[in-house]
């Protein structure tokens, strides 16, 4: 904890530091992680995709133009 010794006693991040030590702890290994995995078992059945919201008439046009601008673009 001598990282909080820097902060200032008044300042109340030092509080939440106290609370918390993991988040200033040095460690070669990472301790905590926001990666999540998530697994639905559909058994035999192949992946679905969902549909794309939807969008309008105007909207299309405009994605549909700069699709193919961008694609002309790449040849």
């Amino acid at each position: 904890m001598q990282n909080i010794a820097i902060i200032s006693p008044n300042d109340p991040l030092r509080d939440i530091l106290a609370e918390h030590p993991k988040l200033i702890m040095e460690t070669t290994t990472q301790t905590i992680t926001n990666a999540y995995m998530r697994r639905t078992d559909i058994g035999d059945h192949p992946p679905v995709a969902p549909r794309d919201y939807r969008r309008s008439p105007k909207d299309r046009a405009l994605i549909t133009e700069e699709v193919t601008k961008r694609l002309a673009e790449r040849c």
